[in-house]
């Protein structure tokens, strides 16, 4: 046999038990929590009382300064939660007022009211065409400006949130 088929023979048979080889084991790396990346944490967006409502990043879109945000709170309310909102709030009335986004892009949007006391959640209007919003104090009332292509106002009271 020529000398060259028997070196390649043997190159082969030695690749293929290679192949098999039980390998030395490897040490995995230590995993050390505080040094990973706080990608998904949730911080606190607002406290008050028995109360905690918690944050996480979302998104935000281009060219856009507004950030959404999801929510969960303790107590539970489960009707907060896989919805995207606005990293936005106002608080009165014993409660917060919170801007849900309810498209995509932000241009349709519903006020959104947390009674803290009670733990529950109100709707107070719903199909606004604007995420840009500003809210002030009136006397007794809370009045929101809503400015998009068309300008809206609305006033709230307590006596609106029972």
């Amino acid at each position: 046999m020529p000398l060259a088929y028997l070196c390649h023979t043997n190159t082969i048979t030695m690749s293929f038990f290679n192949f098999f080889k039980k390998k030395p084991l490897q040490n995995p790396q230590k995993t050390v929590l505080p040094d990973l990346p706080a990608l998904n944490a949730w911080g606190i967006f607002f406290q008050q009382g028995n109360f905690n409502l918690y944050s996480r990043f979302a998104g935000s879109l281009p060219g856009e300064s507004a950030n959404t945000i999801y929510l969960k709170s303790y107590p539970e309310l489960p009707q907060l939660e896989r919805v995207h909102y606005a990293d936005w709030l106002y608080i009165a009335f014993n409660g917060i007022f919170l801007q849900r986004w309810d498209s995509a892009d932000g241009s349709l949007t519903s006020l959104i009211f947390v009674d803290v006391d009670k733990v529950s959640i109100k709707e107070v209007k719903t199909n606004i065409y604007s995420n840009n919003w500003s809210a002030y104090m009136q006397g007794e009332a809370l009045v929101f400006t809503f400015n998009g292509d068309a300008k809206e106002v609305v006033t709230v009271t307590l006596a609106d949130l029972k």
